[in-house]
């Protein structure tokens, strides 16, 4: 269940999601991301790094 809409092109600006690769990071509040597919959440750093909890497995 896709947890947001991507419109045509939105892959273009949207980093892949790197937990479950099918899915794209969108900008939900402030500086907070949420995957477009599986719904895990991250929030962007000073230097635009997303940043997981660290519970999310990135391996």
């Amino acid at each position: 269940m896709a947890y947001h809409e991507l419109e045509p092109g939105d892959e273009e600006f949207l980093e892949e999601c790197p937990v479950c690769g099918e899915g794209y990071m969108v900008p939900t509040m402030g500086n907070w991301y949420q995957c477009s597919n599986c719904g895990v959440e991250a929030e962007e750093n000073d230097y635009g790094v997303l940043l997981f909890d660290s519970s999310v497995d990135l391996s």
